[in-house]
């Protein structure tokens, strides 16, 4: 292993790297990733100083390691065609809980609701962007809270209207049903800003804020009321 280039031991090792923490991910947390993290580049540190016994921390440093932002990363030298960069364990996600395909579901079913929201913009559909909304809100109306039915009709929502400079980015853009949207814009003008910030809270387009607030829950009360009520 002595003799071995850097970069054989980087194309050899991310493979590794890359597997382990896929299928690892549902059961291990950040903190866990963090760990063989760090042990792996402790390998990598004695691994680099085997091969040059005389020369010294920095001399080593400058050769097999590079800083950014996140620290120093075992990869090659920029000016090297075609640069390598060890991956890290802990830039792959770590607990994400798995769930199980309903046994009577099938890709070709035509449910674009369901599929949208396991896969995205992965599933073959007419709407990419809608695939991403519905995973992005886990199939759920941000206004009533209730989840989005095949048969339901699903209008898009401008977080910003038009008028306002508003844009058709993902982050703009929330997915609504029919009457849940009628509501909405009636609630727009008397609450404002206040419905506006309610929604990307219940959307998780601010992944910080995972909790839903009083507001939040209140609006989808409502919401949950008015949409029995038209039913």
């Amino acid at each position: 292993m002595k003799a071995v280039e850097q970069a054989a031991v980087i194309k050899h090792l991310n493979p590794i790297i890359r597997g382990w923490c896929n299928y690892q991910s549902p059961w291990h947390s950040k903190a866990a990733y963090r760990k063989v993290n760090n042990l792996l580049w402790n390998r990598l540190w004695r691994w680099a100083k085997r091969r040059h016994p005389n020369k010294g921390k920095k001399w080593i440093a400058r050769k097999y390691f590079l800083l950014d932002s996140e620290g120093w990363r075992f990869a090659t030298r920029r000016e090297v065609e075609n640069p390598l960069r060890l991956l890290r364990h802990s830039e792959f996600p770590a607990s994400t809980e798995f769930i199980k395909i309903e046994g009577n579901r099938s890709p070709f079913d035509g449910d674009e609701n369901y599929w949208s929201k396991r896969m995205g913009e992965r599933y073959s559909t007419y709407d990419p962007q809608k695939a991403r909304l519905l995973k992005r809100q886990k199939g759920k109306c941000p206004y009533c809270g209730l989840s989005f039915k095949p048969d339901d009709v699903v209008e898009k929502h401008h977080l910003e209207s038009k008028s306002s400079g508003g844009n058709k980015a993902d982050k703009n853009l929330v997915l609504l049903h029919l009457h849940c949207h009628d509501q909405v814009e009636a609630l727009l003008r008397k609450q404002g800003n206040v419905v506006t910030e309610e929604l990307k809270r219940n959307a998780l387009i601010d992944s910080r804020k995972r909790g839903l607030s009083k507001g939040s829950r209140n609006l989808n009360k409502s919401g949950r009321s008015q949409a029995k009520a038209t039913s």
